[in-house]
């Protein structure tokens, strides 16, 4: 009947406005999804940066044929640019006064339990390291004359060599654990100049270090050299006191 294909008609027509409309929102979700996917960004890698301590000592090994080349005894720095340049490799790790070979960085491969290299091709003779500076041992002052201690290790880039921070204590000597003594960072930034053996940081830097360790002497209630220009009033960075600091002593009022 004419009522029954009205009434069909209004039907089918309901159902089609409600599958546009479905349809409609289902894109605009689409949209809004995929533009929002668009937006995001994978996470940046984490920059990667080794010491000087991850690589001196370690065998150095050729990639082709997994031959020994021998141990990076030494690492020499451009202290002008701050860029780890080359190292040198000895037969053994006992091999003190011995001629070496050298590794220029951009050599390396991977740096993990040894240091890998592609081939024997590598290794350099008589390479000069006129100019350029070990930096460990070497005392670290800043423009004021305060003493701050000498450099036992420095973070560096691998891909480019770049020194980022040098790491000192009161001694300079890597052998000596973290443990022992109270290691400190310095961002190279900070530095002015740097000799054979001495490096000269800007006037203040003692106030903008970064504490890496605490050790024995600390906790025991020894200051770093240059906490008697904080006063009573120095704190190290990151840790709590164990002790009670001594107050100035006040003569009595007659």
């Amino acid at each position: 009947s004419s009522k029954d294909r009205a009434f069909m008609a209004a039907t089918s027509g309901a159902s089609a406005t409600t599958t546009m409309r479905t349809s409609t929102r289902k894109a605009r979700t689409w949209r809004i999804f995929a533009a929002s996917r668009a937006t995001e960004r994978p996470p940046k890698p984490r920059e990667v940066r080794l010491t000087r301590s991850d690589v001196v000592g370690k065998a150095v090994i050729t990639r082709t044929s997994g031959l020994k080349l021998g141990v990076v005894r030494q690492a020499w720095v451009d202290a002008s640019r701050w860029e780890l340049v080359s190292l040198d490799v000895a037969p053994n790790a006992l091999a003190i006064g011995e001629s070496s070979d050298a590794v220029m960085l951009q050599s390396l491969r991977q740096v993990g339990d040894v240091v890998l290299v592609h081939d024997e091709s590598v290794l350099e003779s008589n390479l000069s390291t006129y100019g350029l500076n070990t930096l460990v041992g070497c005392e670290l002052v800043t423009e004021s004359g305060e003493y701050l201690g000498r450099v036992r290790d420095y973070l560096f880039h691998p891909e480019t060599g770049k020194v980022v921070d040098i790491v000192f204590d009161s001694l300079g000597v890597p052998l000596i654990p973290d443990s022992i003594v109270s290691t400190y960072s310095l961002n190279v930034v900070e530095v002015v100049t740097a000799g054979p053996g001495r490096i000269i940081a800007k006037e203040g830097a003692e106030r903008r270090l970064d504490q890496l360790t605490s050790g024995i002497a600390e906790r025991l209630g020894i200051d770093p050299p240059w906490a008697e220009s904080y006063g009573y009033d120095y704190e190290p960075y990151g840790y709590e006191m164990e002790y009670e600091r001594p107050q100035p002593r006040r003569d009595s009022e007659d």
